[in-house]
């Protein structure tokens, strides 16, 4: 049996006020991990900051260009308003 899946990922990191990084390519993840049993049209957010540590979010999508759209917002809304280290990770 597979140990792992892989999926899209995109994610952002930020560094402090000036200091961005953006990626979008495919990740393995462990099977339990929440985002490797995303499948159809389920949507899910990782976020990862020093307090708050990892919340997942999942739920259906409103469709590709939607989903795309809305997270490309969502990843530049974080870059933008935080000054300490976070990630964002989504599937």
């Amino acid at each position: 049996m597979a140990s792992s899946t892989v999926r899209p990922d995109s994610s952002g990191r930020s560094e402090g006020a000036s200091a961005l990084e953006l990626r979008v390519e495919p990740l393995a993840l462990p099977l339990t991990d929440p985002l490797a049993r995303i499948d159809g049209v389920m949507n899910a957010l990782t976020v990862e900051t020093d307090t708050v540590r990892k919340v997942t979010i999942i739920g259906p999508g409103a469709g590709p260009e939607q989903a795309g759209q809305g997270l490309f917002f969502d990843l530049v809304a974080v870059a933008r308003g935080y000054s300490a280290s976070h990630t964002v990770s989504s599937c």
